[in-house]
């Protein structure tokens, strides 16, 4: 069985730390749409962050969501369980809206910080996710509640170069 220093980053492996620390690639999606080679290449990302959501972690549950910096890969894929049990969706160039409720409080832990220390987060208890599918279409879903929609945010912030310490209550 994989370890999870197979799998994920960590922040404290030096070449781990510039995936983890900028934001990745947008995922070209007129490449997508035109060159087969170049979607089967995305595609078998999208494949393998998938897998790694289901991933056990060293003998604890598996990750609800993964996200191409912890993956290793360059480009802005994410998977996130869904909150109904069913397999992960596969999201591509992620942007989230908001709901412009008060910031809930939530404790999180990562795979790519070692230790598996909390930290304490304000985040938003629900968003919409605005992405790209496999198909390449543009779609959108809507957290199922609070612990879904900070699983997406955390995957989307990873994406963007965001780690936890970075948003962190002190």
């Amino acid at each position: 069985m994989l370890k999870k220093s197979d799998i994920c980053t960590n922040i404290n492996e030096p070449e781990d730390k510039d995936i983890l620390t900028r934001p990745l690639f947008a995922v070209n999606m007129r490449l997508f749409r035109t060159s087969p080679k170049y979607k089967a290449l995305v595609l078998a990302a999208c494949d393998y962050i998938a897998e790694c959501c289901q991933h056990e972690q060293d003998g604890r549950e598996s990750y609800i969501g993964f996200s191409g910096a912890n993956a290793g890969v360059p480009w802005d894929i994410i998977a996130v369980k869904r909150a109904n049990g069913t397999g992960p969706i596969v999201m591509l160039n992620t942007a989230l809206e908001m709901s412009q409720r008060a910031p809930m409080k939530s404790y999180e832990s990562c795979g790519s910080i070692p230790n598996g220390r909390t930290f304490m987060v304000d985040r938003d208890p629900q968003v919409v996710a605005i992405y790209y599918n496999r198909e390449g279409q543009r779609s959108s879903y809507v957290s199922d509640g609070f612990s879904e929609s900070t699983v997406i945010q955390h995957e989307v912030d990873h994406n963007d170069g965001i780690l936890l310490t970075d948003r962190a209550i002190k």
